[in-house]
């Protein structure tokens, strides 16, 4: 009967001790299930959450960047409009700036034609206004000539001439130059005690030719 009773014992205690091994494998088994069944079904839900958020993320950039490429193109189409006009402007100035040059080479060489035949006219009139004091010198020499007056000096009547004339206050400078150059040509051409008029002649030549008249005529 004892024995009976200790066999019992026993074998609720070992009831018992299966019990809680069974309980405890029931645990770990439940654990083990979980982490290998709902668990990884969590993780997949979680990533594939994230996942959206990013693809949600990554959709709101690309609509960003979208807009940010249409306008980096509306500004790149405005930048080649302006190159094109900038080098169309250019393009125009370089023309511009040739035909105004072809102008400008064409208004300086009438200039200069201007200027020459102005050069040109104003020695003209120098060589007019020595002509004409010559004329009235040689006529002096004649009546020198015809009245016999012997101390006529046709260089001291050239310098005499040239001298009042350079004094004179009311002249134009043609008329003061042809003073100058008549000066010049007694003082350097013409010899003391010469009574003929014809050596007056010389003075056109001296005029037009001579480096001093021409220097004369030339200075400002």
């Amino acid at each position: 009967m004892t024995y009976s009773r200790s066999r019992l014992t026993r074998l609720s205690e070992v009831g018992t001790i299966m019990a809680g091994i069974s309980t405890a494998f029931g645990v770990l088994f439940g654990m083990w299930a979980y982490f290998h069944t709902i668990y990884p079904v969590f993780e997949k839900e979680n990533e594939l959450l994230e996942s959206k958020a990013e693809l949600h993320e990554l959709h709101k950039k690309g609509i960003v960047l979208a807009q940010d490429i249409v306008e980096k193109e509306k500004e790149l189409t405005s930048l080649k409009q302006k190159v094109e006009e900038r080098q169309k402007y250019i393009e125009y100035l370089k023309e511009s700036s040739a035909r105004q040059s072809a102008e400008l080479a064409v208004e300086s060489r009438k200039a200069q034609e201007l200027v020459k035949k102005v050069n040109e006219a104003f020695h003209e009139s120098v060589y007019a206004y020595v002509l004409r004091l010559m004329d009235n010198i040689a006529d002096d020499a004649l009546d020198a000539i015809v009245s016999k007056n012997s101390r006529f000096d046709l260089k001291a009547r050239c310098l005499q001439v040239a001298n009042d004339g350079i004094k004179k206050k009311e002249k134009g400078i043609a008329e003061y130059k042809a003073y100058l150059v008549l000066q010049s040509f007694a003082s350097n051409v013409l010899n003391e005690g010469i009574k003929d008029f014809k050596g007056l002649h010389n003075i056109m030549v001296f005029s037009r030719f001579d480096h001093r008249a021409i220097d004369i005529i030339n200075s400002e």
